[in-house]
């Protein structure tokens, strides 16, 4: 079994080559050599090669843990999706060693944190394999900094369980079974977005996994053209693995109303929002979003 060290900085992680790591490199180059090979052919191999690397974090189709991870997506399009595994890292290093393996063999992957977004395969894949982040939750509020540090498999409402009894908020989604990574690195609308912006705005600190292992802690003075980057751009520069979010000052109320509308009506009601939003700055804690969708029975639109 190859044992891995972390540190913060550049070269994340060493590990001792095993006889499967070799296998590894082999098959890789063969595949580099062979493009006809199916994807399946490529990815049901790297996934029994990981069950060996990291024992109890890999999940296969037809297995309890694979059917009741499947079961904890948001949106339904996702959850319709097979992916050819699932792999749950417990922890910084396990992330580090999976993306180096899954890079090294171009296998085609998503990221899971909430499973709330439906663009199709963010969170989701078929014939590829799916990083599940549920285990890396946790929550770690510092109020003498005014910052709370997050990992991307934590919801909304377990930040908000944490923070209930403290004079402090955070720009966070509006319902609380949102996944805290897919949101924040999404860009995220908040009650909050009039006095602190998009969500990613507030984090000052992002700790992310690239694609060969390295582990970074990214930030305005560190890296900042990364940092920058991740703020609104998903999963496709590095996993991010953890956020230090500022602490906004608390409300102490807020009130929230949902008018729903017939999509007939939309017309006048962009014509209401733009004008709206032309006077928003004179009072930067009321907010409006608009949404467009379907419901039972026909399309409709929602302002919040």
């Amino acid at each position: 079994m190859n044992t891995w060290s972390t540190t913060r900085e550049m070269t994340t992680f060493s590990f001792s080559l095993s006889a499967l790591t070799s296998i590894l490199i082999l098959l890789c180059t063969l595949i580099a050599a062979d493009q006809t090979l199916l994807h399946d052919d490529i990815v049901l191999p790297i996934c029994s090669f990981l069950n060996y690397q990291f024992p109890g974090r890999i999940a296969f189709p037809g297995s309890n843990a694979y059917h009741s991870q499947i079961a904890t997506y948001w949106a339904s399009n996702q959850g319709e999706l097979y992916s050819s595994c699932r792999i749950t890292p417990w922890d910084i290093a396990d992330l580090q060693g999976i993306m180096y393996f899954i890079s090294l063999a171009d296998v085609a992957f998503a990221v899971k944190s909430g499973g709330h977004s439906v663009v199709a395969n963010t969170s989701n894949i078929e014939e590829g394999t799916v990083i599940d982040l549920v285990l890396l939750n946790h929550i770690n509020v510092n109020l003498e900094n005014k910052y709370v540090d997050l990992g991307m498999g934590a919801r909304w409402i377990d930040v908000y369980e944490k923070l209930k009894d403290q004079p402090y908020g955070v720009a966070g989604a509006r319902a609380g079974s949102v996944g805290v990574g897919g949101y924040l690195l999404g860009g995220g609308l908040s009650v909050y977005q009039g006095v602190a912006g998009w969500a990613c705005d507030s984090a000052v600190l992002l700790e992310v996994v690239l694609a060969n292992g390295t582990l970074l802690e990214v930030s305005q003075g560190q890296h900042p053209h990364l940092y920058k980057a991740l703020k609104g751009g998903a999963t496709n520069f590095g996993i991010v693995s953890r956020a230090r979010i500022r602490l906004i000052p608390s409300l102490p109320t807020i009130d929230i109303k949902m008018l729903q509308y017939d999509l007939a009506q939309l017309n006048s009601l962009l014509n209401a929002v733009v004008r709206y939003n032309s006077y928003a700055a004179k009072d930067p804690l009321a907010t409006a979003s608009l949404s467009i969708g379907t419901q039972l029975g026909g399309p409709a639109t929602w302002i919040f």
